[in-house]
Parts: C-alpha cells; sequence; structure tokens
C-alpha cells in the first residue's frame, strides 16, 4: 500500500486532519511537517485555480500527512483534474445516493474499472514512483471518501457503505443540519440521530466513519471514543489563530 491513509484506516487507527483554505505554500509546508494524518485542501468553498491546487500538493508530497482535494461537485472532469495533481485522495461533497456515490468512484478509476483518463506523469512524480507504477497501483492506493450532508445520503447509507471502492464516509454536520430543517442547529437531536445511523452502517462494514469536525476538542476526543475514525481536528486559519491566542495568554499572565 503506497497510500498510507488507507493503509491506517484499513487498521481501524484514527486519522485526524485539517481542513485547508489559505492556499499559501507556506501554511501547506508548515502543516505538512506537523502530526497531521491528511491536510483536506478544499475547493467546494474557496476558489482556487488548478495550478494553485496542484503547487500546494506538491508542497505537502508525501513527508506524513495525505494530500486531499474536496472537488467543488461529484464531476468526472473535477475528480480527474484534482487526482491529476498528485492527491492521494478526493472527498466529494453533496453525494444523495448510493447510485451517485457509485460515479464518483467510478471517477477515480482508470479504465477498465472506471472513466479516469490516463495522464500520469505529474502524480507519478509527487508520489515518488515511475508513471508506469503509478497507472498500475492508482486504482488500488486512491482514497475515496463520500461526504454525507443530506437527509436521502443518511436513508441510503447502508448502500453507500456497501460499494466497492468507497473508503470512508464523512459527515457534514452543518449542512446535515439544513437538510434535516434545523439549520444552523449543528447538534440538534435530528443530526445527532442521523450521525448515529451513518456510524452503525459503518461499523457493520468496512467503510472508515468520519466526521467534518466536533464541537471542541473534547467533543472531538469522545467523537474518536464512539467510534469515528477519519475526523477533522480543526482548520488551518483556526490553528494559526489558536496558536497565536495560546502564545499571547502565556506572555501577558
Amino acid at each position: 500500500m503506497l497510500n498510507n491513509l488507507k493503509e491506517k484506516l484499513g487498521k481501524g487507527e484514527v486519522v485526524y486532519g485539517s481542513w485547508f483554505s489559505i492556499f499559501h505554500e507556506g501554511a501547506a509546508e508548515a502543516l505538512a511537517k506537523t502530526d497531521l494524518d491528511w491536510i483536506l485542501i478544499d475547493t467546494e468553498h474557496r476558489a482556487a485555480n488548478p495550478e494553485t491546487v496542484a503547487r500546494l500538493v506538491k508542497t505537502i508530497g508525501n513527508k506524513g500527512a495525505a494530500s486531499l482535494i474536496r472537488v467543488a461537485w461529484n464531476n468526472v472532469w473535477l475528480i480527474k483534474q484534482a487526482l491529476d495533481t498528485g492527491a492521494y485522495g478526493i472527498v466529494v461533497p453533496w453525494v444523495r445516493s448510493a447510485e451517485e456515490a457509485a460515479k464518483a468512484v467510478e471517477y477515480t478509476k482508470y479504465m477498465p474499472e472506471g472513466l479516469r483518463g490516463s495522464m500520469p506523469m505529474v502524480a507519478a512524480q509527487v508520489w515518488g514512483i515511475t508513471p508506469g507504477e503509478y497507472l498500475a497501483k492508482a486504482n488500488d492506493n486512491i482514497f475515496v471518501c463520500i461526504q454525507i450532508e443530506n437527509w436521502e445520503a443518511v436513508e441510503d447509507i447502508d448502500k453507500i457503505c456497501a460499494l466497492p471502492g468507497v473508503d470512508a464516509v464523512m459527515i457534514g454536520p452543518g449542512d446535515l443540519s439544513c437538510s434535516l430543517g434545523v439549520r444552523g442547529e449543528t447538534w440538534h437531536p435530528k443530526v445527532e440521530e442521523a450521525i448515529a445511523k451513518v456510524l452503525a452502517a459503518c461499523k457493520k462494514s468496512s467503510v472508515a466513519p468520519g466526521i467534518a469536525f466536533g464541537k471542541d476538542l473534547e467533543h472531538t476526543k469522545q467523537l474518536a471514543k464512539d467510534g469515528f475514525t477519519f475526523i477533522g481536528a480543526g482548520a488551518d486559519g483556526g490553528f494559526l489563530a489558536q496558536g497565536v491566542k495560546d502564545t499571547l495568554d502565556y506572555l501577558k499572565k
């Protein structure tokens, strides 16, 4: 296995990551040198040109944290372009059914298993292998995460988790609250009930249960105890602000 993230999740380990939207190579390099397991470049809610994203993926490289890209939509062109940067995986938002999830998986695979076009040179360079090796190994090593942020996806979660090629699902509590009619009440009982249903489905399958964030650090730690293994520990801007705050709080005591 060339993808340490998939290997860790396959063993049932808890992996923590950071959302990334500053889109500066210096910030990417700083995060890549920490003990984070994954860094997720968010191109759904942040405007970023492909050249910038490619440079960020190359900066993160294979230093330890897996570079992931959240694409803007479940689209073959967007997923192909994201993976051709050399990213180790993708997160696909707004998937509402097993049929849509199956399409997302298909878009990540080289033919004949999928619809990804063959252009392995850049990705192979990031992975530190030859283009031929990348072509031979990418289908088994690309990490595919389906985001669960709609009540329809929750209803279809057993079928989504049964799909070959889905490595993880990640709950987006914010959008899920909107879909369930309690917009902004991220931890409303309706949302908690949906989260529990998704977690239970994952535990019955080989799919890693993920969640975008917790209420705070204590809650995030509890999510891991509850069984979540793919967990957002924070975001680049938040880590930066918290580091400054902690430093100044200490200095001004």
